[in-house]
C-alpha cells in the first residue's frame, strides 16, 4: 500500500463490500470518502491530501468509508443481497446497521491509536 487517492480508497471499499449500487459507486462515492478523509485529518490534526493519503491513514479512512457506504446502501433500499467481509457474511435484512457500526467502531479504535498532533506555544510576559 503506497500513497492512495480517493479512487484507491473506493476500490478497497468496493472490494470489501460487494454489490454497491450504482447510485453510491463510482464518482458518487468520492464525496463520501472525502468527508471521511477530512474527518480523520481533523481528528489527528494533520493535513491529509486527497491524492496522497499516507499509508498510516489508509485503513482508518477505508473503515469509515465502508461504514458510510453500508449506511448509504440501507438508505437506498438496494437489493444488494449479502455483505461479505472475508468469512463473515450478513444478509441485507440481517442488519446493515450492525455492520456499519462494526466498521465505525473499528475505525474509531484505529484513529484513536494514531493520536492527535498537538502544538504547544510558550508565551512570555513582561
Amino acid at each position: 500500500m503506497g500513497d492512495f487517492s480517493l479512487g484507491s480508497v473506493q476500490v478497497e471499499v468496493q472490494n470489501m463490500i460487494p454489490n454497491v449500487p450504482s447510485s453510491l459507486s463510482g464518482t458518487n462515492m468520492h464525496p463520501l470518502i472525502d468527508r471521511k478523509r477530512q474527518f480523520v485529518a481533523d481528528y489527528v490534526n494533520e493535513n491529509i491530501g486527497s491524492n496522497a493519503i499516507d499509508i498510516k491513514y489508509q485503513d482508518v479512512i477505508i473503515l469509515f468509508s465502508c461504514a458510510q457506504t453500508v449506511k448509504g446502501m440501507m438508505m437506498t433500499s438496494s437489493n444488494s443481497g449479502d455483505v461479505e467481509l472475508g468469512d463473515f457474511k450478513k444478509s441485507r435484512g440481517d442488519s446493515f446497521n450492525t455492520i456499519a457500526r462494526n466498521f465505525e467502531e473499528e475505525g474509531m479504535h484505529q484513529v484513536k491509536l494514531l493520536g492527535k498532533n498537538v502544538s504547544t506555544y510558550q508565551t512570555f510576559y513582561g
